[in-house]
C-alpha cells in the first residue's frame, strides 16, 4: 500500500501544528510550526512570532514528523501526464474516466486522458529498467506490454477499458479483450500539448507525487485540486514536502547534462554523477549543512547543461561531501567564458555560487583534480542548485 493507501483519509494520524522548514528564493530557510498556507501567504510560527512568507518566495515547505506512517509497496502503479505518481489497490478505466480504489475504499476519479502509464504487475522486479526505458520510446500508439521472462514486450494498439479481469484492445478495428493478468502495464500515447502545468507538488510519504493547481492548509489537513482534475483531501501526516518550485526556477538535478565525459584513473563502481544523492547513495551534506536537491560530481568530469536562454541566475552551494578527504578544483564556464574558477576543500565551509546566465545557452561544469591527482574521495557536491526564471 502506498501513502495514498495508508494514509490519505486517516487525518487522525495527523499532529496539530506541524513543524516544517520553509525554503525561499532568497534568504535563510524558516522554521517553525505551520499554522496555514494557500496560493497567496504561508503563516509559520517561529520562536513564538508568526512569520508571513509570500507563497511567490516560497521554494518548497518540508514537514517533519516523529512517526511517519508505514508505507508498503501498492498494487498499482499509475503515472499522469502532468508528472503525479501514485498508488493504489485497484485501476479501472470506463466511460472515459479513471478510478483509483484506495484505503477503505475510498475512491479517486479524473478523466483517461490524464493517464500516462499504468502498471499492473508486481514492483520491484527484474525488469523495472525495461519499463522505464519503454516510457521514452517514440510511439504513435497506445502500447500494451507484457512480461517474457527477464524482459518486456508490447503490442500497440488502442488500450480500453480496463477492468478487474480485462483489458480491450483495439487492433486494426479489430476488439481483443486480453486477460489482465497476461499484462505487465499499459503505456499510452498522448499529445504533448494535452499537458497542464502545475503550480506545484505534493510529495507523500509512500513515495506519490501528485501536481497541483491549487491548495489550502487548514488545521491538520490539506485540500488540494489536483491538475489531473481531482479534489482531494490529505492529512499533513501524509505529506513530506510542498514542492513550490515549479514556476520559479529549475533544479539542476532535474535536468539531463547534454553531455557527461569522465576519464578514470581508478576504476570503481561508484558512478560519475548522482541527482540529488552523493554517488554512493547517501544524502548530501556539506559540513554540517544539509540539501535535499543538488548534484554529486566526482573529479574529472565535465558536464554540460542546456540552458537556451531561459534562466536569469545560477544559484548553488559547493563543497566536498561530508566523510570525504578528496579536494578538487571546480570551474564553471557559460557558452565558453570561465565564469568560476575555484579550488574546493574537504574542510571548508560550503562556497557560495550566484551567477548571472540572462541569454546564455550553455553551462559547462568542470570538476577537476585539486592540489592531489587522485580522485580518491574527490566527492564535489553542488548543493541546492537550481536555475532561477
Amino acid at each position: 500500500m502506498s501513502a495514498f493507501l495508508g494514509v490519505l483519509f486517516a487525518a487522525l494520524l495527523a499532529d496539530a501544528g506541524a513543524i516544517v522548514e520553509v525554503t525561499t528564493i532568497s534568504g535563510p530557510a524558516q522554521k517553525g510550526t505551520l499554522i496555514s498556507g494557500d496560493a497567496t501567504v504561508w503563516t509559520v510560527n517561529v520562536d513564538g512570532n508568526e512569520i508571513r512568507i509570500p507563497a511567490r518566495e516560497i521554494l518548497d515547505v518540508r514537514l517533519q514528523h516523529d512517526a511517519p506512517p508505514a508505507v508498503t509497496t501498492p498494487a498499482v502503479r499509475v503515472r499522469l501526464i502532468d508528472g503525479s505518481r501514485l498508488g493504489a489497490s485497484q485501476v479501472g478505466i470506463a466511460d472515459r474516466k479513471t478510478t483509483l480504489t484506495l484505503s477503505g475504499d475510498r475512491e479517486i476519479a479524473f478523466p483517461d486522458t490524464s493517464v500516462l502509464s499504468v502498471r499492473l504487475a508486481a514492483s520491484p522486479s527484474t525488469v523495472d529498467t525495461k519499463w522505464e526505458e519503454l516510457h521514452t520510446r517514440e510511439r504513435r500508439q497506445d502500447m500494451l506490454v507484457v512480461q517474457k521472462g527477464e524482459t518486456l514486450d508490447f503490442v500497440e494498439g488502442t488500450v480500453g477499458n480496463i477492468t478487474n479481469t480485462t483489458i480491450v484492445l483495439l487492433l486494426d478495428g479489430e476488439k481483443v479483450e486480453v486477460p489482465r493478468e497476461r499484462a505487465f502495464g499499459v503505456i499510452y500515447y498522448r499529445n504533448a500539448e494535452e499537458v497542464a502545468r502545475p503550480s506545484g507538488f505534493l510529495e507523500l510519504s509512500g513515495g506519490d507525487r501528485l501536481a497541483i493547481r491549487s491548495l489550502e492548509v487548514k488545521g491538520d489537513s490539506v485540500n488540494a485540486v489536483l491538475t489531473a482534475g481531482a479534489d482531494v483531501t490529505l492529512p499533513l501526516a501524509a505529506i513530506e514536502r510542498f514542492d513550490l518550485s515549479s514556476d520559479k526556477l529549475t533544479w539542476l538535478s532535474s535536468l539531463d547534462p547534454r553531455d557527461v565525459k569522465h576519464e578514470f584513473r581508478y576504476i570503481d563502481p561508484a558512478p560519475v554523477m548522482a541527482n540529488d544523492r552523493d554517488v554512493w547513495g547517501e544524502p548530501l551534506k556539506i559540513g554540517r549543512q544539509a540539501f535535499a536537491r543538488g548534484v554529486a560530481i566526482r573529479s574529472k568530469t565535465e558536464l554540460r547543461y542546456r540552458l537556451n536562454g531561459d534562466f536569469s541566475r545560477l544559484q548553488a552551494w559547493a563543497g566536498i561531501q561530508q566523510g570525504y578527504r578528496g579536494d578538487v578544483r571546480l570551474q564553471l564556464s557559460l557558452d565558453g567564458e570561465i565564469v568560476f574558477d575555484q579550488i574546493v576543500k574537504p574542510n571548508d565551509e560550503p562556497k557560495s555560487i550566484d551567477l548571472e546566465i540572462r541569454d546564455r545557452f550553455n553551462l559547462d561544469v568542470l570538476v577537476d583534480y585539486g592540489s592531489l591527482q587522485s580522485d580518491i574521495g574527490d566527492h564535489l557536491i553542488l548543493g541546492n542548485a537550481r536555475l532561477l526564471k
